[in-house]
């Protein structure tokens, strides 16, 4: 079990990376630095910040909900948080609508987003894809295979106590977010 998706503040963190970004970006750009977002914020603090599912892909891993998001637009969504802030691919950019709260982000968090942009914010989509393809917990995939969750913390260095301790938080963390939405 895994906490719920957390559309709103995936959201916020697409929209503050296409902002420093300008106000647009190539989607696989903004899917990569949103995967390593999440696995810094494993890293430092035990849980990652979008709560999405985690998939080795053609061109790496991604943020599998938040790849939906960019990918499938379907009509049934066009009141999605995402759908007002960030808009569909266009010539495989996608592009910041409308101004779009951090009110779901702390300062740490935004440390953390501000931290990964300057480390990866210039790189091209291809160079961060090739690093991507380096990360040990990426399978090479001509279509889509799970990571789970406990071969991204053995590769940022996570021992079999801290794993077994994060992935009861997160247990509990889904629990809650099933009793109370």
């Amino acid at each position: 079990m895994f906490p719920q998706y957390n559309e709103k503040k995936t959201t916020q963190i697409a929209a503050y990376l296409l902002q420093k970004a300008g106000g647009v970006m190539h989607y696989l750009k903004l899917l990569k630095l949103l995967y390593l977002l999440d696995r810094a914020a494993l890293k430092v603090w035990r849980e990652p910040l979008t709560n999405d599912k985690y998939y080795s892909m053609r061109h790496g891993p991604v943020l599998s909900n938040t790849y939906d998001r960019i990918r499938y637009r379907s009509p049934i969504d066009v009141d999605s948080y995402w759908y007002n802030c960030i808009s569909e691919p266009k010539n495989y950019q996608v592009k910041l609508i409308t101004p779009c709260s951090v009110s779901e982000l702390s300062p740490a968090e935004i440390q953390l987003i501000d931290i990964i942009y300057r480390q990866f914010g210039d790189w091209d989509r291809w160079k961060l894809r090739d690093y991507c393809h380096t990360l040990p917990e990426y399978k090479q995939t001509t279509s889509s295979i799970p990571i789970d969750l406990k071969e991204i913390l053995l590769a940022i260095g996570k021992n079999e106590d801290e794993i077994n301790q994060i992935e009861i938080e997160l247990k509990d963390q889904a629990y809650l977010d099933a009793l109370f939405g």
